[in-house]
């Protein structure tokens, strides 16, 4: 089997992104108002109301300040570049709507990040990313079958 061609994308705020924000804030919001009037007052209920409030916080903290860098498939490996490059060892496509792509990866140094990519034309620079991302869901990025022998017997 070939490996895909490398491949890289910038990663900022994106549209689909600030959507599904506006989403989360709408859906608290309605979730918040019903669970209000549907409730007697009480301490649990308050405390409830506060951790729903706290997690809602940290959701949107998270969603606001996108992870910016550049993520990229060499031909063998995926490297992500923020300030720093750090080889990734780990990388998870959690959606896939192909426009947009939910990624988390995993850096040798131990630091887990989630990255929206998005593409508003499916040009060959976005087809090319997301044949890298396919290759590495079957496990190609942590070895070279260039390399490998083959398991047939022959």
């Amino acid at each position: 089997m070939v490996l895909p061609p490398a491949a890289s994308w910038k990663t900022g705020p994106s549209r689909w992104q600030r959507a599904l924000l506006a989403a989360l804030v709408v859906l608290v919001a309605l979730n918040s108002a019903f669970f209000c009037l549907s409730q007697r007052w009480g301490l649990s209920s308050l405390l409830l109301l506060l951790v729903l409030a706290a997690c809602t916080a940290a959701a949107l903290v998270g969603l606001w300040r996108p992870q910016r860098g550049q993520l990229r498939w060499d031909g063998a490996h995926w490297h992500w570049s923020d300030p720093q490059d750090h080889a990734v060892n780990q990388l998870v496509c959690v959606l896939d709507l192909q426009r947009c792509l939910l990624l988390r990866i995993g850096s040798e140094a131990g630091v887990r990040r989630w990255l929206w990519l998005e593409s508003s034309r499916m040009d060959a620079g976005w087809l090319a990313l997301r044949r890298a991302v396919a290759a590495s869901r079957h496990g190609l990025t942590h070895s070279n079958p260039r390399t490998e022998q083959s398991s047939l017997p022959g």
